[in-house]
């Protein structure tokens, strides 16, 4: 089945790595898409001095951190980010292959999975 998913999906993988599929009959949506609106595919990762998740949206699926020495009150939604979450992230810095949050990007949760 996940090789007619990928064939259909246009993916040369042989295994969905993250996906969500959401269907609603009401015609209702769970969040405004954007290109800064991310879902959390991964469970935060809590490294010292460091906390990253992967993302996804349309435009990819970016490895995302932010050190804790720039922790603050435009970041501090980070801190409550969960897979499955929705979020949207201002600017992401790409730096050595890890997309940065910097001390001054905003970052919101829009949507926490009830649970």
């Amino acid at each position: 089945m996940l090789q007619a998913i990928d064939h259909g999906a246009g993916f040369i993988k042989d295994a969905l790595k993250f996906s969500y599929l959401m269907l609603r009959k009401d015609g209702l949506i769970v969040a405004e898409r954007g290109p800064d609106v991310y879902r959390v595919v991964s469970e935060v990762m809590v490294m010292k001095g460091d906390r990253r998740a992967w993302l996804c949206n349309e435009t990819g699926r970016p490895l995302v951190g932010r050190l804790d020495r720039v922790r603050s009150e435009a970041t501090a939604a980070f801190d409550r980010w969960h897979r499955g979450a929705i979020v949207r992230v201002e600017h992401i810095e790409r730096r050595a292959g890890i997309g940065r949050i910097g001390r001054s990007t905003h970052v919101e949760l829009i949507r926490p999975i009830e649970g």
